[in-house]
């Protein structure tokens, strides 16, 4: 029979140490991000990584960290927690600054049909207006921007004639511009 040998390896070995990484290509959610694989800009953002749409390189987002899960990563949301874990009202729970609409309407796709919605207020997360429609918490649309930019999101509230819409992802926008 061969002998065997035996390693103990110590859960300290396994942990990342940043210093001896070297250089670390990263997705920043404020600024213009570059492929380092193809030099285009546009990407699918998800919760830890954003991927090139022309390429398919898979990069971390800068704000994802390794935490105290087992050693495993991190989402920005997870790390901040989540609005229904969050203590407090108004807005002590709100991610994302509000900037006030005048006059401005989107067209909302309800089941694929569009429909005239006019804005309140608008963040990086989500949006309030009036309802279109009578509208269930939990369902899911899609807001079509100038331009033709479509984003979906879900409802998280509907009172009266008004409705709240949270992004499924944030979205970057021109405050200047609303």
């Amino acid at each position: 029979m061969a002998a065997v040998k035996i390693y103990n390896l110590e859960p300290a070995s396994l942990a990342p140490d940043p210093a001896k990484r070297g250089h670390h290509v990263v997705y920043r959610l404020q600024e213009t991000n570059r492929c380092p694989g193809c030099g285009h800009a546009q990407w699918h953002v998800g919760r830890l990584t954003a991927e090139c749409a022309f390429c398919s390189t898979a990069i971390v987002l800068a704000e994802a960290h390794w935490g105290d899960r087992g050693g495993s990563l991190v989402s920005p949301s997870e790390s901040t927690g989540s609005r229904r874990r969050r203590p407090g009202t108004g807005a002590e729970k709100r991610r994302h600054e509000r900037v006030p609409v005048v006059d401005r309407s989107l067209a909302l796709l309800i089941d694929g049909t569009p429909h005239s919605f006019a804005l309140h207020n608008l963040s990086a997360g989500g949006l309030m207006g009036d309802a279109p429609a009578p509208m269930q918490a939990g369902a899911t649309v899609q807001v079509r921007f100038e331009g033709g930019i479509v984003v979906p999101a879900t409802v998280m509230w509907s009172a009266d004639d008004r409705v709240g819409l949270a992004f499924d992802s944030p979205v970057i926008f021109d405050a200047s511009a609303s």
